[in-house]
C-alpha cells in the first residue's frame, strides 16, 4: 500500500539534481583551471546557496521570520519553490558567464 499522495512526487527533482551537480563540478573545475585553488573555494562557496536552492527548494521556501535592518518587522511570507529553484538556475547558470566571458 502507498502511504505518500501522489501531489507530494516531484519527478524532476533527481535530474535537477544531477544536472545542477554537474554544473557545479564544471564551474569549479574551470574556476581551478583558470586561476587556482583559491579561486575555485571562493566559487564552490559562492555557488554553494544557489546548488541548495536548486535541490532543496521546498525546504528553503518555508524559511520566514527573519529581519532585515531595511524592514520593521519580520518577514513572514513564504516564497513559491519553484522561483526558488529556477532563481537558483539563473544564478548558477548565468552568474559565472557573466565572469568569464564579461568581466575578462
Amino acid at each position: 500500500m502507498k502511504t505518500e499522495g501522489e501531489y507530494a512526487v516531484d519527478y524532476g527533482r533527481r535530474a535537477h539534481r544531477a544536472v545542477s551537480a554537474v554544473l557545479y563540478g564544471i564551474w569549479i573545475a574551470v574556476a581551478f583551471h583558470q586561476i587556482g585553488h583559491v579561486l575555485a573555494i571562493r566559487t564552490s562557496i559562492y555557488l554553494f546557496m544557489p546548488v541548495a536552492c536548486i535541490w532543496f527548494p521546498h525546504a528553503l521556501a518555508t524559511c520566514t521570520g527573519m529581519r532585515w535592518w531595511w524592514h520593521d518587522g519580520a518577514y513572514s511570507e513564504s516564497t513559491h519553490p519553484v522561483f526558488l529553484r529556477w532563481g537558483g538556475w539563473f544564478v548558477l547558470v548565468v552568474a559565472p558567464l557573466v565572469f568569464l566571458f564579461v568581466l575578462q
